[in-house]
């Protein structure tokens, strides 16, 4: 079930069936354990059961839910199963560079295409969603930097000459 599934949401339908007839045979089901959080409830006649709490999958991203199915009977017979429930992940996490407001030295006789600098982000979300891309977003680095969108290595793209320009700013955006 995604994260960002909305509480009330089925998520799972039980089915339990008992040969006897009358209340003997009428199955009634609970939750008996793996819900400490209370993030799922189910309907004791149907089996069905539903989303009762917000999901998180970068805080919990798997849940065994213990199911019980409970006859009628005198003395009543129960079956147990374990239901899996894992959470999908959505694209709610913004990705963050995790090495920030950095001063460098290059020597100004660095040569053109010599990788300067490696940025490094992360984000919380899995998959596709957490496929990062970085970019020059500003600064004044007058095309001297050239940023790997993949990798985040920045690459000096044009000799640098201290009398001319003494310091360079670079900011640089990641996005997922």
């Amino acid at each position: 079930i995604s994260e960002a599934a909305e509480m009330g949401a089925e998520v799972k339908t039980i089915f339990a069936s008992d040969a006897d007839t009358g209340d003997n045979g009428e199955v009634k089901y609970r939750i008996v354990g793996g819900n400490r959080l209370r993030k799922f409830s189910i309907n004791a006649t149907t089996g069905v059961i539903y989303l009762s709490g917000n999901l998180d999958r970068e805080t919990v991203s798997e849940y065994v839910l213990a199911v019980e199915a409970e006859d009628g009977g005198q003395p009543s017979l129960t079956a147990a199963s374990s239901v899996i429930i894992m959470v999908g992940d959505e694209n709610d996490n913004p990705p963050r560079i995790t090495n920030t407001d950095l001063q460098l030295t290059i020597a100004e006789d660095a040569p053109v295409g010599q990788k300067v600098f490696s940025f490094r982000a992360k984000d919380e979300d899995e998959g596709e969603n957490a496929e990062l891309r970085y970019t020059l977003a500003g600064g004044s680095y007058q095309k001297y930097f050239n940023v790997d969108q993949y990798t985040g290595d920045m690459v000096l793209q044009k000799s640098l000459d201290y009398e001319k320009d003494r310091s360079f700013t670079v900011k640089v955006t990641v996005s997922d």
